[in-house]
């Protein structure tokens, strides 16, 4: 099976930005409009009080093709992950939240 990297294109060529950095998110949500689709990662922590603390982490905002290429190779890696360690469980896949963009009229 072909790397995940190759599939998608990536080359050595690409630098990484000068305020570049790496974020851990456990949660996400995903919104959208007429113009643009958005994914908000959080990362949800425990404080010193046993708190639950959610920290919006980053918001990104791709159009609509762009959204469709993340959806195909995440599911292109989602695959490739399976293949070597197993199926990934997710628990409540019945209570995903459908999000789409009502244009008006």
């Amino acid at each position: 099976m072909a790397d995940i990297n190759e599939i998608v294109g990536i080359g050595d060529h690409i630098k990484l930005a000068v305020d570049f950095r790496e974020i851990y998110s456990n949660i996400f949500r995903t919104t959208c409009s007429n113009w643009d689709m958005q994914l908000t990662f959080t990362r949800a922590k425990t404080d010193a009080n046993n708190q639950v603390e959610m920290q919006e982490q980053a918001t990104i905002f791709v159009t609509p093709a762009q959204g469709k290429q993340i959806a195909v190779q995440m599911q292109a890696l989602v695959n490739q992950y399976e293949s070597l360690f197993g199926e990934i469980t997710i628990p409540n896949v019945n209570n995903v939240q459908k999000v789409v963009a009502t244009p008006k009229k």
